[in-house]
């Protein structure tokens, strides 16, 4: 599996479609939102999650990859939108 293109453009794709349920999450500046992308990650790539775990990877491809989830406890736009534009460059949405 092409981490890039397998997981991180989907998961981009749906993020980007999502970014207004992020307006509450800005209410809680220092709260982790693991599980706010955990959600976004399942639903852009559910047709390849083997199961979801508490303990260990978070998820676990089709493929039997493994995924550990870890989120910005701070939430600060320029983490997001620097990685983005620099890891991302050239690739159409």
């Amino acid at each position: 599996m092409d981490l890039k293109l397998d997981i991180f453009v989907p998961v981009l794709k749906r993020i980007i479609c999502r970014v207004e349920s992020l307006r509450s999450i800005k209410r809680f500046q220092k709260t982790g939102i693991e599980g706010w992308f955990k959600v976004e990650i399942v639903a852009a790539l559910d047709t390849r999650i083997q199961s979801l775990n508490n303990k260990g990877p978070d998820i676990l491809f089709d493929d039997n990859t493994e995924l550990e989830i870890k989120a910005a406890t701070d939430f600060n736009k320029s983490y997001f939108i620097n990685e983005l534009q620099h890891n991302f460059e050239g690739i159409i949405f």
